[in-house]
């Protein structure tokens, strides 16, 4: 065995002599051992769990029956379909580790070499393993472990320096830049970290490839770092993870990742136990902050990116032209002395894989007491930064809560609080659900330490500091807004980790009393915070004041109102910076109170709050909702100040949302106003004028947007509840109704909206949709079952209510947009009608002298002092913007319905202002005047200017429609009489008589029909004919070719200039080519006309189209004869336009195949006289069905074995055997074949004859689709399930590689199921390729993953086009995910199925792709090459 004192030796040779690429076997044979027979590779063997990394974008599969945690990973090898037999499983890409053997994670028996840590006997493998090796390799580990730990210490002092010192000098050695290398002087310490460097790497390289040479040693080493460290006093794991950060944080680290050893370390159970528990431990060890000079940390950061810049491209002499500034610069960071500081986070990659630490019983872990509370004190130390006056350099706001709030989604999250729970209450729990607690009962709850009251302590704790900001720059610079963007994320992050855990833990409570109990403690737990910062926190207002004395009053840099502005915002954004978490909480447990508590009146709630909180006197009380009051106001001034609207611009740019904390916001002024009436309207005032924002037009904005939100609607409670509250038992019935009232205004914008659209708005309009809203939706909306579509239900009356719409500029301009072609007055966008219908409502409420937290705010604002109030404010104030009248709107309805009448002095007040305002505002002088129209709407006051406005405007209008009218007439009056001066004679033309194109007349010699010849998608399953038919047509292969056409007719050079302009070789010719008009589909051009040379052309077109539609392929029956390939092919198109003339009766005669019929069998005769055959080419057996009789006859006359008289006789006999009732079938034929028709005494003679049966075509449809959704199931879990296990037909499994949007599709021609893409990376893909070799070249597929129909025609195809499942709510499932696990839900939808029947039935695959590919966005997205 190796004494230690070797090793070291060693391993100071082995860097001292610079073998740094040294193998890992040779290693081992240095350090281990030499003997060929220990270093044997072994099978792992059966008892373990896999482990195995997967990378980005390989396949991996999750399986939902066999685990409950949606992150779980199965890895291809260790995936076996046969044991997930209709199961719930997705194909994944992303990256991770399997799980397969960790019964934590996944149910064991999935996998036959993975059979589960639990049978694994630890001791008996180390006993197994020979004592040497085992002695060897824990000297060698607990060597290098030594030499680690002393650099360690010889790093960690200088680790608070700034980091881009040691990047700098990094570069500087590597390129020999003596100058930087001298002013920096880390000669001694880079020497160290580069060796500490080579050793950490060397022993996660040795780790990582030791434990793959044999199972056995994967426990060795597990034991090893398991043992704790005499010198660090810690485990071996542990100065693993300690050792990370600093080589990690003072870079350039270009090493091993550590997390690449601990995925192999899930088969020992108790080991990956340990690494959670000591993670969970360290969390905090793993960042670290550092407070650095602001100036000296830019330009130091600038300096090494230019310089990297150069060390990446190898410029050498780019850098030593660098050097000399450099220097230079460096030596000016090191001496800058400036004030101004940031805070920098150094951490390691490491910290975010705690991603992996999830199982349940490491949340059980985290609620520890002595694992949370060192967890909990970092995290109070972590947000006092937040609130220092420091900037920061980047986003850090999520790490520290990062390991909650990854875990809270979990479903098993909840469940872990609620037993923790049941533990910390103990024998005191059924209490807790029976009665509400006494005093006493609050501090005990508090000394027991429970999980989440620990949480709201650490954000308690966070002290509320006095300050004055001296602000060195009066113009809000960037980073400004992004310290202020950052903590409102933080803050708002915090809110949305504590409520969600809040309500789930509420979730769980099986009675109501035990919600409340909840809500009480942490109502009083808040109290005592906020009731602190009362008495410490000093006057408010002093920083403003202070603000304004020492920087306006008496200052002369600052004169103009702008830079006032510009001034008061930096100052708002500075005062942004104060711990706010427990105000938000207090106010959203105070409203849920009040509504859980169903409370008869104000005073009765307020009695009760007093209790809670055990306040003796309501005086008491009053400051603690002043202070609330004032936080609101500084909040809502804050992000609403800046007219550019930069913070809300960069909190989109950081992902970061607020709704919420706006929500309780306004929420809380509502409240306040409710409880405390007029003396809280008369406080609200004041205060808001203490808070002196410098323009009075921004203040009258802000104050009036404040009142307008709060009196409009109630969605700031239903936002507030939805944070809180899982239910909407607690819920009134008028806050339910806000959700209707925003749906119905929703179809403002469209008559019909998809339930996503609904959703997606409602979202936009910043309204928390934690419940599901489709109850909602579905009582005044109803689902049409074609378009999947909501509208509204008959009797509800559709309204407008702008003031809803003013949070989302996008929805609103939908909206204004479709009123705007509805023709609607600049007065019902501005203001809608919604008030003018809800008033009467309203007032009811009002009357009642009930207290409402709903109605009470307008007997405080719809008065008549503060409607002159209003006025007098919008008067002073000459750039008022819309919400000032809007709120003047409400108030003054609101007014006029309780009393009954229009208040003549108001109105004459308001004309008045209007008249003013006509000269110099006209804008707000129409706001004004609209105002008087609403109120002329609901009450008659006489007409206003704005009538008289209106109607002279009207007046206008239509006269210059009736001049520009008489100027058209007039001018077609010339043409008239110039064409009868000439001689022209004024005739009345058919439009097929004139070119579609340029719309010239057609001569009969220049006549074209743009058609497309394609191939039948070849298939066994479906009868697209009746049976008899069917089986004839195939026996002879005439059933292999379709033609499609259109009506319209053109010149040759207008139909060949539109083909050449649209010529494209990256397309085949039927995508790109088509017609002008209808964009139908077409690959050749048709001659309408009596000249031979036509149709010698035609005949030639023809063979190059048979070329490139793959003939060769069809087994055609005269496919070896030239010369009668064309009259093979001939004869193909007359029997489909036959069969089509019989399917589609309606399509037939508009798509002009009539004359197509006609001119084919023109041109036959044509091509006869140049090649004369002697044998039939058709032989079917005379009087079994009409069409082939029809057909014999017509090849019979081609032939001349039958003269003309004798061809119209005979075709007379076929069409008098026909039923009565397909007349229009009959007078379709004689109109094809130009028989003289008496129509008397036709049908005379056909009450005589036997009528003889037509093949029933009319079902045929019927029975595709019934055969269709035999083969789909009526629901997705069936459809998946059927399909999923048969596996990809190329390849025999599922792609390996898994790019984005791959898929598993079934054809549902044959059944086979395929990989979207291609399983060999060929560019044509493997749906291309399967409709070619077995389809003749056409295909549909339906997607396993959301039953999207796929449309090929090779080689392109179209995806997406639509989809065959939806729920009841009419979505589509988009995507498969561990949320959307009903797949039962999602049925078949028939409508659906009937369209791909008709493809099927009418050959319309390239039809269908070309019209996509005329959308431009489809083309990119969905028409492509490669599936």
């Amino acid at each position: 065995m190796k004494s230690q004192e070797t090793i070291n030796e060693a391993l100071e040779d082995l860097y001292k002599y610079g073998e740094k690429q040294l193998g890992m076997e040779q290693l081992y044979n240095l350090f281990i051992s030499n003997k060929p027979q220990d270093l044997q590779q072994q099978e792992q063997k059966a008892n373990s769990v896999c482990g195995a990394k997967v990378y980005n974008d390989e396949l991996s599969f999750k399986c939902f029956d066999c685990s409950t945690d949606f992150n779980h990973m199965i890895c291809i090898k260790c995936f076996d379909i046969k044991k997930h037999i209709n199961h719930k499983f997705l194909l994944k890409n992303g990256a991770g580790c399997c799980d397969c053997g960790d019964d934590s994670t996944l149910k064991l028996g999935i996998c036959n070499d993975h059979q589960g840590h639990s049978i694994i006997n630890k001791q008996k493998i180390l006993q197994q393993i020979p004592p040497t090796i085992r002695g060897n390799t824990e000297n060698f580990i607990r060597c290098l472990n030594n030499l680690l730990n002393l650099l360690y210490v010889e790093l960690k002092p200088i680790s608070t320096i700034n980091p881009y010192y040691i990047k700098i000098y990094h570069i500087a050695t590597k390129w020999k830049l003596r100058k930087i290398m001298d002013v920096l002087l880390l000669q001694d310490y880079y020497r160290s970290f580069c060796k500490a460097l080579y050793f950490h790497n060397l022993l996660i390289k040795f780790i990582a490839w030791f434990i793959q040479v044999n199972h056995q040693n994967l426990f060795l080493i597990t034991h090893i770092l398991s043992q704790t460290d005499l010198n660090s006093n810690q485990l071996i794991l542990q100065n693993l993870f300690e050792r990370q950060l600093t080589l990690e944080s003072l870079g350039p680290y270009q090493g091993e990742k550590i997390e690449s050893i601990f995925y192999a370390f899930h088969a020992d159970h108790e080991f990956k136990r340990l690494v959670h528990i000591t993670f969970l431990k360290n969390y905090h060890n793993f960042r670290s902050f550092l407070c650095l000079n602001y100036e000296a940390f830019f330009l130091l950061k600038r300096i090494y990116e230019d310089l990297h810049r150069y060390d990446q491209t190898y410029n050498n002499m780019g850098l030593q032209q660098m050097e000399d500034q450099a220097s230079e610069e460096i030596v000016e960071a090191q001496f800058e002395q400036s004030e101004k500081y940031l805070t920098y986070q150094a951490f390691t990659i490491f910290i975010g894989h705690h991603s992996q630490f999830f199982t349940q019983e490491m949340i059980e872990a985290l609620f520890q007491p002595n694992i949370s509370s060192p967890f909990i004190q970092i995290l109070t130390e972590s947000q006092e930064l937040y609130y220092q006056n420091m900037n920061f350099v980047q986003d850090f706001s999520l790490l520290h809560l990062a390991i909650l709030s990854f875990r809270v989604e979990f479903t098993f999250f909840k469940q872990v609080l609620m037993k923790c729970f049941k533990i910390i209450l103990d024998d005191k729990f059924d209490s807790f659900q029976k009665k509400l607690i006494s005093k006493d009962d609050y501090e005990d709850f508090q000394s027991r330490q429970y999980f989440l009251t620990q949480l709201l302590h650490s954000f308690n704790n966070v002290k509320r500091q006095n300050r004055r900001y001296e602000l060195d720059n009066l113009v809000v610079q960037q980073n400004d807004i992004y310290n202020a963007a950052l903590i409102i994320n933080f803050q708002s992050s915090q809110l949305k980790l504590f409520n969600k855990m809040l309500k789930d833990l509420r979730s769980l409570m099986p009675e109501l009393i035990g919600k409340r109990n909840l809500t009480r403690i942490y109502l009083y737990q808040c109290y005592l915070k906020l009731n602190q910062d009362i008495q410490n926190i000093g006057n408010y207002f002093d920083q403003i004041d202070y603000f304004y004395s020492f920087y306006i009053d008496y200052e002369i840099t600052i004169q103009d109102q702008e830079e006032i502005c510009e001034a008061y915002n930096l100052l708002s954004l500075k005062l942004l910076k104060r711990p706010i978490f427990t105000n938000l909480i207090f106010v959203e447990l105070l409203i849920l109170e009040y509504f859980e508590g169903k409370f008869i009146d104000k005073e009765d709630y307020l009695k009760y709050l007093m209790e809670v909180l055990r306040i003796k006197n309501l005086k008491d009380l009053k400051p603690l909702f002043n202070h609330l009051l004032i936080d609101s106001l500084q909040n809502l001034i804050a992000h609403n100040f800046d007219q550019k609207k930069r913070l809300q611009q960069e909190q989109q740019r950081i992902k970061c949302n607020s709704n919420e904390m706006e929500s309780v916001d306004l929420a809380f002024i509502k409240f306040y106003l409710f409880l405390f009436e007029l003396d809280g309207l008369l406080f609200f005032e004041v205060t808001f004028q203490k808070f002196r924002i410098p323009k009075k037009m921004i203040a009258s904005e802000i104050y009036n947007s404040i009142l307008l939100s709060i009196i409009s609607s109630e969605i700031e409670f239903w936002n507030v509840l939805q944070m809180v509250e899982e239910t909407t038992d607690p819920y009134p019935q008028q806050l339910k109704s806000t959700i209707q009232h925003v749906i119905i205004n929703l179809f403002n914008q469209s008559a019909s909206l998809s339930f996503d659209e609904i959703k997606n708005q409602i979202q936009q309009l910043k309204i928390t949709t934690n419940q599901p809203i489709e109850n909602f939706v579905q009582e005044v909306c109803q689902l049409d079952l074609i378009s999947k579509r909501f509208t509204l239900k008959k009797g509800i009356q559709l309204y407008f209510d702008p003031i809803l719409f003013t949070k989302n500029n996008a929805v609103k301009g939908h909206i204004l947009e479709r009123l705007i072609d509805q023709k609607k007055s600049q007065g019902f966008m501005n203001f809608g009608n919604y008030i003018q219908q809800k008033a009467d409502a309203i007032v009811k409420q009002i009357s009642s002298n009930t207290d409402s937290i709903f109605f009470d705010i307008f007997h405080l604002l719809a008065n008549e002092s503060f409607i002159k109030y209003l006025i007098q404010d919008i008067e002073q104030n000459q750039q008022q913007k819309l919400q000032a009248f809007q709120l003047l709107n409400y108030l003054i309805i609101i007014l006029s319905k309780q009393q009954n009448k229009v208040d003549e002095e108001l109105v004459e007040i308001i004309q008045q202002l209007a008249q003013q305002y006509k000269q110099n505002n006209q804008k707000c002088a129409e706001y004004l005047y609209q105002i008087i129209d609403n109120l002329n709407s609901l009450f008659k006051i006489g007409s206003n200017s704005l009538q008289q406005i209106t109607s002279q405007t009207l007046i206008s209008d239509k006269s210059k429609m009736k001049n520009k009218y008489l100027q058209k007439q007039s001018k077609f009056n010339e043409q008239l009489e110039i064409n009868l001066h000439l001689g022209l004679p004024y005739e009345k033309q058919d439009e097929n008589d004139c070119c579609q194109s340029c719309k010239l007349i057609i001569r009969k010699d220049d006549r074209y029909i743009p058609i497309l010849i394609s191939t039948f998608a070849k298939q066994n399953i479906y009868e697209t004919m009746p049976t008899e038919l069917y089986k004839m047509l195939k026996a002879e292969n005439l059933n292999l070719l379709n033609i499609s056409s259109c009506k319209h007719q053109f010149h040759f050079e207008c139909l060949k200039d539109s083909f050449i302009n649209k010529f494209n070789y990256e397309f085949p010719l039927w995508l790109i080519s088509n017609c002008p008009t209808c964009q139908q589909s077409c690959n050749l051009l048709f001659p309408i006309s009596q000249l031979e040379v036509h149709f010698d052309q035609f005949i030639q077109e023809l063979e190059a189209i048979l070329i490139e539609i793959n003939l060769d392929l069809l087994s055609l029956k005269n496919i070896d004869i030239d010369e009668l390939m064309l009259f093979d092919m001939f004869y193909q198109l007359l029997i489909n336009i036959l069969i089509q003339m019989l399917q589609q009766k309606a399509d037939f005669q508009r798509s002009g195949k009539v004359q197509i019929f006609k001119q084919f069998i023109r041109i036959l005769k044509h091509h006869y006289k140049n090649i004369k055959y002697k044998q039939n080419i058709l032989n079917f057996k005379k009087g079994q069905i009409f069409i082939l009789d029809i057909m014999m006859l017509i090849e019979n006359q081609i032939m001349g074995r039958i003269n003309k008289s004798e061809f119209e006789q005979e075709i007379s006999d076929i069409l008098l055997s026909l039923p009565m009732q397909n007349d229009n079938i009959v007078e379709t034929l004689i109109d094809c074949f130009e028989i003289k028709f008496n129509e008397k005494l036709f049908y005379s003679e056909k009450k005589k004859i036997q009528s003889r049966c037509i093949p029933d075509f009319y079902q045929t449809q019927n029975e595709i689709s019934n055969q269709i959704a035999i083969y789909l199931g009526n629901n997705f879990e069936i459809f998946r399930h059927r399909y999923i296990k048969k596996l990809c037909k190329k390849c025999g499994f599922f792609a390996k590689k898994q790019n984005k949007g791959q898929d598993i599709v079934v054809c549902l021609l044959c059944l086979q199921t395929l990989c979207l893409g291609s399983c060999e990376n060929n560019q044509i893909g493997n749906l291309s390729i399967h409709a070619k070799e077995e389809h003749n070249c056409h295909s549909i597929y339906v997607c396993l993953s959301s039953g999207n129909v796929v449309i090929t025609s090779y080689p392109i195809s179209y995806a997406n086009c639509f989809t065959l499942f939806y729920n009841n709510l009419g979505q589509e499932l988009k995507e498969l995910t561990h949320t959307n696990l009903d797949w039962d839900k999602y049925k078949l939808d028939m409508g659906k199925v009937e369209q791909i029947s008709k493809i099927i039935l009418y050959n319309q695959y390239q039809q269908i792709i070309r019209n996509a590919s005329n959308d431009q966005d489809r083309i990119r997205e969905n028409i492509r090459r490669d599936l």
